[in-house]
């Protein structure tokens, strides 16, 4: 049951806005949540305990929690959803393939919703976590063309959602314009 996904696009459709914070394992603090948001994203490039944030957002909210994983480390059950990434511009086959291999039995056993998603990365102005992990390196957001036949590619690969991220701790965020022409 696609009741998440379903959710995400019955408000694009209707033109309505979501605001969706992402909580880092790592980072967290329990007494930071509070209704308001359309979802929790539930996840980092290092840090497992996702299973506690998890818990505490089905605690104290009525949001659903949806893991945003940087690794296997931090898949749980528990999440309402999974966004099942896969780093388009990676071409290092640990990022492209292997995490979904290692964690297929886990999520086919556990019934989540699983929601495929190619995450973009885009140059912030200074090196990302993202980068630093992976290896990846981060599209010019200037550079539209390779931008949008990454989303295209994404689209053509059976990614049902695409997310520009500029990386956290970016001198810039993604800009209106990379948004717009994906």
């Amino acid at each position: 049951m696609a009741v998440v996904y379903d959710t995400i696009l019955s408000r694009i459709a209707s033109g309505k806005k979501m605001l969706v914070r992402l909580i880092d394992p790592e980072k967290f603090e329990p007494s930071t949540l509070c209704d308001g948001f359309s979802l929790f994203f539930v996840g980092g490039s290092t840090a497992s305990g996702s299973e506690a944030v998890v818990r505490a957002i089905h605690q104290q909210t009525t949001t659903p929690a949806v893991l945003f994983p940087g690794n296997i480390r931090q898949f749980t059950p528990e999440a309402d959803a999974l966004l099942l990434l896969t780093l388009m511009n990676s071409r290092d086959p640990k990022f492209l393939i292997e995490p979904h291999l290692q964690a297929a039995s886990a999520i086919a056993a556990s019934g989540i919703e699983s929601i495929p998603m190619g995450y973009i990365l885009l140059d912030g102005g200074r090196q990302s976590a993202v980068e630093r992990v992976t290896g990846c390196k981060a599209l010019l957001q200037s550079d539209t063309d390779a931008v949008v036949s990454t989303a295209i590619a994404a689209e053509l690969l059976g990614k049902k959602l695409v997310y520009l991220e500029a990386g956290s701790g970016a001198k810039s965020p993604v800009t209106s314009s990379a948004i717009r022409a994906v």
